[in-house]
């Protein structure tokens, strides 16, 4: 470790240094992340802090000839006029007081590529700078631009940071991207070395500290860069103002600080680098017409924003509402009928709505207002984005979800922004989403002037929803089955009666209704195999089944439980369709992995032929334990015990288990062992049947409401 430390030391020196005065043949008036924040109050010249910058602009251009006006970047979000007129305020800003380049940054993504490319649509010289941002594998915005000072020509090249986030539009229907950066300047540079043949090249990056580096290391063409916009001009959590390299190239950092930099250059044989400094803006008396007409652009945008935005709420006048991160998620819950609803783990401030509020002061203090997402994320990815501490999440209480335990096999409805959906996409895969076109301050504003969820105090009758769920798995499957069984006994319902290896179906559903303390289980099953023998059909499987699972679940692991299940046929055999019934109640234990049942009731044919009704035990074990991420071992016993008189007892017993293959999130390979046992000592005769099964299934879940 110091080894590495004093490598870095004596290759990259960091300094912070006093400005030493040289004859600047060049200035430049920098800014970054001025992020279109304007007063809104008419009388804005007196205290508007981004008017005051352009009047020390005009008061330097005044004095110095060779100034370039260079902006690092995010400068049309979030701020609301700049929001409300689409970023055309910004432009403005810039077009008419004489920018001669802006870098595109993650914030000014936020408004759209295609809105920013509608800006520039029109004027010839374009201002808009980013070599690595793609649009349909083209070149979204213009790579470098040219500028020429004292017959030295200077060429400014834009990285936008790979980290940005595009809008949903601009990714699926225009299909923009970013370029990697080292790739972006290999093809770029040669090109401006041979076609333009620049004095200097400026490099404008918007990249981490550590990546500065590593570009200057390997373009030794590049005499200069500049970072800022998403660079925090901090480096091993130190704030820098510059680093120098070995051959006296520098990186300089433009932060967050609201003013501008000035930077001063002398174009000799090398670029050099003078004074560059943080300044204050300071008010003047501006008497450029540019700078009046962009004034009267501005009062006009404004008035439009206070006419159609700043409107109180229709609300009490005594009402004093507290809007924090988990009403604003639970609002989403509510709105979308998820499960679950995301945020970082800080991103919106609190703030209080009255009768005063308006939707331009929600909008203002929402932080994270890209389009609302709802998709579907599987039990276990839920539970490591919870354990990671990165977010909060709605909905999950001490590791549960509606009171119950996360089933890591399970796929839960989410509502979050497209931010989050792709923060968890990078780690965990992308999955299919429901754009819902709105944000997070349209749902509050929305919300406001009609159901006013968001100013209830108590969201706990979230989890007493109800929801319902549909599974289904669908299996085609080769079985070898041996059966044995005496000649008095009966058949159970739907078994087969011969030995044989044959190729069938066996599809089984579930529809889950439920909430915090309820659960009903509705389960549909088919085993289905049938041939040809001697021109008759023969039905080698032939069972049908339907169960009906009540759960009731108080805040423990037992909960008693109602089941009722229907055993028949699925086609007559010998004119014949028998139909078995069991009803019992009892306790259910439900672990992690394992699920134990253990009741008391009857087993009864109530027709083909009828019969009396047996009492008796019931114990039932499913275990389904996933291992190896795409493994799970099964195993579900399912045990009846009866007697017909004191002495007369017969047992039914049905035993499988197996291994599942996941291969992709719908399809499986499964290999089962299943054995079936009821033997009548009565009648001292038994019925058994043992079969190996070997399918492909496919398996789909969705949450109907």
């Amino acid at each position: 470790m110091i080894r590495k430390y004093f490598k870095f030391f004596f290759t990259v020196y960091i300094l912070i240094i006093p400005s030493i005065s040289f004859s600047a043949d060049a200035t430049l008036f920098i800014t970054s992340n001025i992020e279109g924040q304007f007063n809104l109050r008419s009388d804005m010249e007196s205290d508007d802090n981004s008017v005051i910058l352009l009047q020390s602009l005009y008061h330097l251009r005044s004095v110095n000839k060779n100034l370039l006006y260079i902006d690092m970047g995010n400068a049309f979000y979030p701020g609301t006029l700049s929001r409300y007129s689409y970023g055309s305020i910004v432009y403005d800003y810039f077009r008419m007081n004489k920018c001669d380049l802006s870098l595109v940054s993650s914030k000014d993504l936020r408004l759209g590529t295609g809105i920013l490319k509608q800006l520039e649509k029109g004027f010839e010289n374009k201002i808009l700078l980013s070599a690595n941002i793609t649009l349909n594998k083209e070149k979204a915005f213009t790579p470098y631009i040219i500028k020429k000072i004292k017959n030295k020509i200077i060429v400014f090249v834009g990285l936008t940071s790979e980290g940005s986030t595009f809008d949903i539009t601009d990714k699926n229907i225009a299909d923009t991207d970013i370029t990697p950066h080292m790739d972006t300047l290999a093809k770029i540079l040669p090109e401006i070395e041979n076609t333009v043949k620049p004095d200097y090249i400026i490099l404008l990056s918007g990249l981490t500290p550590d990546k500065n580096i590593s570009i200057l290391s390997k373009f030794k063409s590049i005499n200069l860069l500049i970072s800022g916009g998403d660079s925090t001009g901090t480096l091993y959590g130190n704030s820098i103002d510059q680093i120098v390299l070995p051959d006296s190239r520098k990186i300089l950092f433009t932060d967050r600080r609201k003013g501008y930099f000035r930077l001063d250059l002398n174009l000799g044989k090398r670029l050099e680098v003078g004074n560059f400094n943080f300044q204050k803006p300071e008010k003047w008396a501006a008497k450029d017409r540019d700078y009046k007409k962009f004034i009267n652009r501005l009062n006009i945008w404004k008035t439009r924003y206070n006419e159609e935005m700043v409107l109180p709420f229709k609300l009490q006048k005594d009402l004093k509402a507290d809007i924090n991160n988990k009403k604003i998620l639970s609002l989403m819950r509510h709105k979308f009928r998820t499960e679950l609803a995301i945020f970082p783990g800080r991103e919106n401030k609190n703030f209080t709505l009255n009768a005063d509020s308006s939707s331009g002061y929600i909008r203002d203090k929402v932080n994270d207002d890209y389009y609302i997402y709802t998709y579907r994320l599987k039990g276990e990815t839920v539970s490591r984005i919870s354990e990671s501490g990165n977010f909060i999440i709605s909905g999950l209480s001490e590791g549960k979800i509606q009171g119950r335990e996360i089933e890591e096999n399970r796929y839960y409805t989410v509502a979050s922004t497209q931010k989050i959906y792709e923060i968890i996409s990078e780690s965990e895969g992308k999955t299919v989403y429901k754009n819902r076109w709105v944000t997070i301050s349209d749902l509050i504003i929305n919300d406001i002037r009609n159901e006013k969820v968001s100013l209830k105090k108590d969201f706990s009758y979230l989890d007493d929803r109800f929801a319902l769920i549909f599974t289904l798995s669908l299996s085609n499957r080769l079985s070898s089955e041996t059966v044995r069984y005496g000649e008095n006994i009966d058949t159970p319902s739907g078994y087969s009666t011969e030995s044989i290896k044959v190729l069938g179906i066996e599809d089984s559903a579930d529809i889950i209704l439920f909430n915090r303390f309820n659960k009903i289980t509705l389960s549909p099953y088919i085993n289905y195999a049938e041939e040809t023998l001697e021109d008759s059909k023969y039905y080698t499987s032939n069972e049908m089944s339907l169960k009906i699972l009540y759960q009731y679940k108080p805040y423990m692991l037992i909960q008693p439980y109602f089941k009722s299940q229907l055993n028949t046929l699925v086609k007559e055999e010998e004119y014949k369709r028998p139909v078995d019934i069991r009803e019992t109640a009892g306790v259910l234990f439900n672990l992690q992995y394992v699920t134990l049942k253990t009741g008391l009731g009857f087993d009864r044919r109530i027709h083909d032929d009828r019969d009396i009704p047996y009492y008796g035990l019931e114990g039932t074990v499913q275990l389904e334990f996933p291992f190896l991420n795409s493994f799970t071992y099964i195993l579900d016993i399912d045990s009846f015990f009866t007697k017909k008189e004191m002495n007369n007892k017969y047992i039914k017993l049905e035993f499988s288990t197996g291994l599942k293959y996941s291969f992709s999130t719908y399809f499986s390979l499964s290999s089962k062992y299943k054995k079936i046992y009821y033997k009548d000592m009565e009648l001292d005769e038994k019925y058994e049947s043992k079969s190996y099964t070997f399918s492909l299934d496919f398996n789909i879940d969705f949450k109907v409401f």
